[in-house]
């Protein structure tokens, strides 16, 4: 084996990651995702972080992403419950600029 064969292999290996996309039908969103997060192995990329909210829990869930191999680990989960009341705005009046 040469070596530029050998690291060809050796990039072949590291950069292609299967990733488990199948949601069993008995299985909802969020116990895949909580089962996906417990299973994750963490890699030595640069991580983004992100939220994701779960309405039905009522959690915001604080995660790190990897972009390369789409690996996430969550920091943090808390509790959470957006109070937004929506109100009327009131009406703008449109002031008319002289042409110039």
């Amino acid at each position: 084996m040469t070596t530029e064969s050998s690291i060809s292999e050796q990039l072949r290996r590291r950069s292609v990651v299967p990733v488990e996309s199948t949601i069993p039908p008995e299985m909802t969103i969020a116990e895949w995702r909580r089962r996906r997060l417990a299973h994750s192995v963490p890699c030595h990329h640069l991580h983004d972080t992100t939220t994701r909210y779960d309405a039905e829990a009522k959690q915001l869930s604080f995660l790190l992403v990897c972009r390369m191999c789409g690996t996430e680990s969550g920091v943090q989960t808390q509790r959470y419950e957006p109070r937004f009341m929506p109100r009327a705005a009131p009406p703008h009046r449109l002031s008319l600029r002289p042409a110039s």
